[in-house]
């Protein structure tokens, strides 16, 4: 009889406390954990302890999330995802998740429709990220803000999202195959002492990279000088007569700019110019900034520039083998 009652006991606190590991049956507050992250802002977010929605504005982020083998948890994009060609091929139907416009127009009433568990945006140097940071957060959704402006804070927005995602050690190996790649641009272009002056340009052909942000670095790591650096900032916009001053040895074009090598090589008042006459002028691959793609964008700067010192190279191999490691069979080729 004795034994009979333990065992009606143990029912009821099965039933109602949850026995064992797990399950449906944990108590609330283990449901419900929270965890606190902190952004490449320094600010404290707090997240659930496994993100299961998330709206991602930016398609960098986007293509380290794949990356990380979290898309699953992704429930909206940023509208400028769906033309992203890498993003377009790793994922056909990415069209069928839900925008709620991105980073510049954002619907904000579609992004509480998607009921996020955090939101993804990035710090604009025009300060616009501040103002979409304030109107996501006073509607109560967490948001991780991304900032990049060296190689390094690259690796540090893998590693911030595969902390939010719960990929941890996915995001090492990540950055790991990253620094490999730069390795090998490092290894070559050391003792090289001829290096080239290397200007790039934006929207405009008169707007440059300066002397800060991560596009000059990518010319210093690819073996160029930048004669633009003596401006500290990310950009600058200058006259026709000091780049002709300057006298670039090559000429790198912004892959979205609206203009391509053609209106630079093909303008009389730019024949003077030392990269012109040797048709050293070129857009720059088609992998975005803040991604892990940004290695190849540098690796193919790097051969342009010093294609002696990558002989015997198979430059081919080291880019398919990087992006299979980071996407998987899915990634193809260009």
């Amino acid at each position: 009889m004795r034994t009979v009652r333990l065992a009606v006991v143990f029912f009821v606190c099965a039933v109602l406390f949850g026995c064992g590991r797990g399950g449906s049956g944990s108590p609330p507050q283990a449901q419900n954990a929270l965890r606190t992250v902190t952004d490449m802002l320094g600010r404290r977010v707090t997240l659930p302890q496994k993100v299961e929605r998330a709206v991602v504005l930016l398609s960098d982020a986007a293509k380290i999330i794949y990356s990380l083998g979290a898309w699953k948890s992704v429930a909206g994009v940023s509208r400028y995802c769906y033309q992203e060609k890498t993003l377009c091929r790793l994922i056909p139907d990415i069209k069928k998740l839900p925008s709620p416009g991105s980073c510049f127009d954002l619907n904000i009433e579609k992004l509480l429709a998607l009921s996020p568990d955090v939101v993804i945006v990035w710090a604009s140097a025009s300060g616009r990220s501040h103002l979409l940071l304030k109107q996501i957060t006073e509607r109560g959704v967490p948001v991780i803000v991304l900032r990049c402006s060296a190689l390094r804070d690259v690796y540090r927005a893998v590693e911030l999202l595969g902390e939010v995602f719960g990929r941890r050690r996915r995001a090492a190996e990540i950055v790991r195959q990253m620094k490999r790649v730069v390795g090998v641009v490092r290894e070559r272009l050391k003792g090289v002492e001829r290096k080239p002056k290397v200007i790039w340009l934006w929207t405009q052909p008169t707007r440059v990279t300066g002397g800060a942000g991560l596009t000059n670095e990518i010319i210093a790591l690819a073996g160029g000088v930048n004669p633009a650096a003596k401006f500290a900032a990310p950009y600058a916009t200058v006259s026709l007569e000091q780049i002709i001053a300057w006298n670039p040895d090559a000429i790198v074009i912004w892959e979205s700019a609206r203009y391509d090598r053609r209106k630079i090589l093909e303008d009389s008042r730019w024949r003077s110019i030392a990269a012109v006459k040797r048709g050293m002028v070129r857009k720059s691959r088609s992998t975005g900034l803040w991604c892990p793609e940004i290695v190849l964008k540098l690796l193919d700067i790097a051969v342009w520039l010093h294609p002696d010192v990558f002989k015997g190279v198979d430059i081919g191999k080291i880019e398919r083998d990087f992006l299979r490691s980071i996407y998987g069979s899915a990634a193809g080729g260009d």
